[in-house]
């Protein structure tokens, strides 16, 4: 079985979600719940699908989008935003 590569448009989501997770805006269940929605269909964002679940308001959405941008303007790329989170966790 080969490895599935995310497309530009799935690390963002990725990225929202971890940032939504890492800042306590959604707890680890409301991600597994949230992205296997999205898993299932694409149509919609991961995170307006938080918000239709009620895990996220509006405006913790819009933030967490600022965020988003935010984070892939300072290390430039998707690849490196999902790496400099990834290597934070054992930071308290």
């Amino acid at each position: 079985m080969g490895h599935y590569k995310m497309n530009d448009s799935s690390q963002k989501h990725l990225l929202f979600a971890l940032l939504a997770c890492q800042n306590e805006l959604i707890t680890k269940p409301q991600l597994v719940a949230a992205f296997s929605v999205w898993l299932g269909d694409r149509s919609k964002g991961l995170d307006l699908i938080l918000v239709d679940q009620g895990s996220l308001s509006e405006q913790q959405r819009f933030v967490l989008d600022s965020l988003v941008d935010l984070h892939l303007a300072k290390h430039g790329d998707l690849q490196k935003s999902l790496a400099q989170l990834s290597s934070m966790d054992g930071v308290v």
